[in-house]
């Protein structure tokens, strides 16, 4: 793939995510009369996870007819060189309970690495993008993670998983809090990785999560400086894996930590 190509892909990248935050911010002022139901324990399904995805789904195959998508609520539609990863609605459990801190997440990945990466948060009007090798951005601003490598001074999301054990989490949360970092607990991993990137948090950790969680804002932190412990391969794509993004300062200590 050419330059022009991947340059072409970004630019249609950020106008999805543009039009796809607009929807959901539709969606969600208007929460009290659409659809919304359970997937499972704390797992919510929301009419306007469909409706975004769909949306995705529909721009995708009118401007590259040979990309795939995957996406976290229909799955993959097939399987190539070139795939879109998208998450409509990343924080569900927030937007369905009129909690604006919710993001669209889309990645394109080109034959297996991550090229693109856009998060859009549409309660702010903000949005994230990165393109491997080019920087990561809010809006017009470049961004870098925090100069800071204390643990004494640092700021992390550390987010909970039914994949995992409560002992197992509380367990993690101690060794955290213990190494002295103050915790916070967002509920949307795409967004918390882009605060990992503009350096308005630290660190980011998760015991499991998908690939439409995860890849547009691991590319980010990468882009703005930051650490992370990678998503790629076939078997994270296909069965989700754990993922600690930070600083550079903070990787050492962190890394003990959680034991990756």
């Amino acid at each position: 793939m050419t330059t022009d190509q991947y340059a072409l892909r970004l630019d249609f990248a950020r106008k999805l995510g543009g039009e796809c935050a607009a929807m959901a911010r539709d969606y969600f002022a208007r929460l009290d009369t659409i659809a919304i139901s359970r997937k499972g324990l704390q797992d919510v399904l929301t009419e306007a996870d469909g409706a975004v995805e769909r949306l995705i789904r529909q721009r995708v195959a009118e401007a590259f007819p040979g990309d795939f998508v995957l996406g976290e609520e229909e799955g993959g539609g097939g399987t190539g060189d070139y795939l879109w990863v998208v998450d409509p609605i990343d924080g569900t459990a927030n937007f369905a309970r009129g909690l604006p801190h919710y993001c669209v997440s889309i990645a394109f990945v080109a034959k297996g690495v991550t090229e693109i990466g856009v998060i859009d948060e549409p309660a702010a009007g903000v949005q994230y993008w990165a393109r491997r090798g080019a920087g990561a951005y809010r809006d017009g601003r470049r961004l870098r993670v925090s100069p800071v490598d204390d643990p004494t001074m640092a700021m992390a999301d550390i987010e909970f998983t039914r994949k995992r054990t409560v002992d197992e989490y509380v367990s993690g949360v101690k060794r955290f809090l213990n190494a002295g970092y103050e915790m916070r607990k967002g509920g949307s991993a795409a967004l918390a990785l882009a605060r990992v990137a503009d350096g308005r948090l630290d660190l980011f950790y998760h015991g499991h999560l998908s690939p439409w969680d995860v890849l547009a804002g691991e590319l980010m932190v990468r882009e703005a400086g930051g650490v992370t412990s990678g998503f790629s391969g076939l078997e994270k794509m296909a069965r989700g894996g754990s993922i600690l993004a930070c600083t550079q300062g903070l990787w050492p200590s962190a890394m003990e930590i959680v034991a990756l």
